[in-house]
């Protein structure tokens, strides 16, 4: 159960669903704040021990495994956001740069793309932003994976399943 848990939370990307219906609904109490928190991509959940413990407890997680579902979502949260990746037509007369999270950085058209008018242009575009978003998805989905990984090994060392 803490291992399904666990990997429930990392699977959903940080930032993205605060404002997005929770998985199971519960009566206000004073995990609800905490829970909005580890949700919100705030960053490492709970402030306290006392918070994090009973955020633990909310999730079927002990401690030891909260705090390890904490750390590997922010180390993802880190690789996805320093990842670049970068799509470009044949003469690399255009560019696109994405992060790991799919998030777009940056464009770059040479004078000579422009030149090659704009049908031309519209294309390269379009295969730039193919390859640049392509390459990032990849990295997304090579990052949980080696992330859920990690988790298997560090929850065998705690003893887990």
């Amino acid at each position: 159960m803490a291992r399904l848990s666990i990997l429930f939370l990392l699977a959903i990307p940080s930032g993205s669903v605060a404002f997005a219906p929770q998985p199971f609904s519960r009566p206000v109490t004073k995990c609800s704040n905490v829970k909005r928190q580890m949700f919100s991509g705030s960053g490492g959940g709970a402030d306290s021990l006392d918070e994090a413990e009973d955020a633990a407890k909310a999730m079927g997680m002990n401690l030891q495994e909260y705090q390890l579902a904490m750390r590997m979502r922010n180390e993802l949260g880190e690789t996805l956001t320093n990842f670049r990746a970068v799509g470009s037509n044949t003469g690399s007369s255009v560019k696109v740069t994405y992060d790991g999270n799919v998030k777009p950085l940056s464009v770059e058209v040479t004078d000579d793309a422009i030149a090659s008018g704009k049908d031309q242009l519209e294309k390269d575009l379009v295969k730039a932003w193919g390859e640049a978003i392509e390459g990032a998805q990849k990295a997304a989905q090579g990052a949980m994976q080696k992330m859920q990984m990690d988790i298997a090994t560090e929850m065998k060392s705690m003893g887990g399943k």
